[in-house]
């Protein structure tokens, strides 16, 4: 299955889609059909000038403490146990979680370093710097997370 709307005719995959895009793409498509005389008139020139649909930001909704520890309580001696505490215990973003290697992790200092991510581009998985010179930070560590890690270390 293709990742792309057409195969050429775009290089923005479909999880990356906006409104803008999509105007554009329906623009172009219907030019195209008009031009073939398959539809009277391209009604999206008629929409040229507006400005595309805002989107809407998803609300998050946090996961309360119970759930939380529910879902430890389920994870407990999984191989991924360690990647939840992390994320319960620092709020770090799933690309900085995945980008955190062992020399970023300064235990006895009880603080993770963001220096790298892990993103997926059109050549696979690759290892970036972070957006910006703010997120490569320090966290603290809850003495919870600081457990895991260890736990995970000796695995």
């Amino acid at each position: 299955m293709s990742k792309h709307l057409v195969s050429g005719l775009g290089r923005v995959k479909l999880d990356r889609l906006t409104p803008r895009d999509v105007h554009a793409v329906l623009r172009v498509a219907l030019a195209d059909a008009e031009r073939m005389d398959l539809v009277p008139r391209n009604v999206a020139k008629a929409a040229k000038a507006a400005k595309p649909p805002a989107l809407g930001r998803a609300e998050r909704r946090a996961m309360a403490p119970e759930e939380a520890k529910t879902l430890l309580s389920v994870l407990t001696e999984d191989r991924l146990e360690s990647v939840f505490v992390l994320a319960l215990a620092t709020a770090l973003r799933r690309t900085e979680l995945l980008g955190l290697r062992w020399s970023d992790v300064d235990l006895p200092g009880r603080a993770p370093f963001v220096r790298q991510t892990l993103q997926r581009t059109e050549y696979g998985l690759v290892f970036v710097p972070p957006k910006t010179h703010r997120s490569a930070r320090p966290l603290p560590l809850s003495a919870l997370a600081v457990r895991a890690l260890e736990a995970q270390r000796v695995r």
